[in-house]
């Protein structure tokens, strides 16, 4: 089933050169995550949630939606949502390719990167938490450039078969699916330059967050009614 194919067992293929002791002494050593290097730039730049900001739009776009529910616990790469901590994660997908500590922007926030390839399918899944709570996870899937209409269907689809055992779901035209457990655990995809499998835990930090953030939401909505008056005014 493709789902499984997607996010079920990871197959990796390792390639050594016998003749050079160094990369016979490095299959063995245990993978560590990339460098700060250029790769830092790259997964900060791929992080979806990297300001205030950005997170509280996130959490104030899923108490929107209107969600299918699912006697299903809703699961990512086999990890479920509730009470997950750095090391659980480590402990099921080994080391990640990058560690991001955001303390800077978002107090306790850090993200682990992981990147997946099944057949023409890559992932990029990152693992947010706020003091070493998950809280989200971005799970970003693309080919060499973005999913084509008939691979996004196709993963819809499965999601649907999957957590609401149906066969025949009617894909909407965004992609658009929006699943909670029993947990309070939600999924939910969406779709732009690239296409995401989203997940939220359903523990108490969500809540905690979203009242700790409150004034985000309170200063953008003043900006933006500032914007427009004074926009207003030039035309009255």
């Amino acid at each position: 089933m493709l789902f499984n194919f997607i996010f079920g067992e990871r197959k990796f293929l390792f390639q050594i050169n016998f003749f050079n002791k160094n990369a016979m002494l490095g299959f063995f050593k245990k993978r560590e995550p990339d460098s700060l290097t250029s790769k830092s730039v790259y997964y900060e730049r791929e992080c979806v949630v990297n300001t205030v900001t950005d997170l509280f739009l996130l959490l104030s776009d899923i108490k929107d939606f209107e969600y299918r529910n699912t006697n299903v616990p809703i699961t990512i790469s086999n990890i479920p949502l509730n009470g997950i901590n750095t090391k659980q994660v480590k402990k099921i997908l080994d080391t990640p390719k990058y560690i991001f500590n955001n303390n800077d922007n978002i107090e306790g926030h850090s993200v682990l990167f992981y990147k997946e390839e099944a057949d023409i399918y890559r992932f990029l899944i990152q693992f947010h938490f706020i003091n070493d709570n998950l809280f989200f996870v971005a799970n970003k899937i693309y080919t060499g450039m973005s999913l084509s209409h008939n691979n996004k269907v196709l993963i819809v689809k499965q999601l649907a078969k999957k957590y609401l055992n149906l066969d025949d779901f009617d894909v909407p035209g965004d992609y658009g699916i929006f699943i909670r457990d029993n947990n309070n655990n939600k999924l939910f995809t969406r779709d732009g330059v690239y296409f995401f499998v989203n997940y939220i835990t359903g523990d108490n930090v969500i809540d905690e967050l979203y009242e700790k953030y409150t004034f985000v939401g309170n200063e953008l909505k003043k900006n933006k009614d500032d914007t427009f008056n004074k926009s207003l005014d030039k035309f009255l």
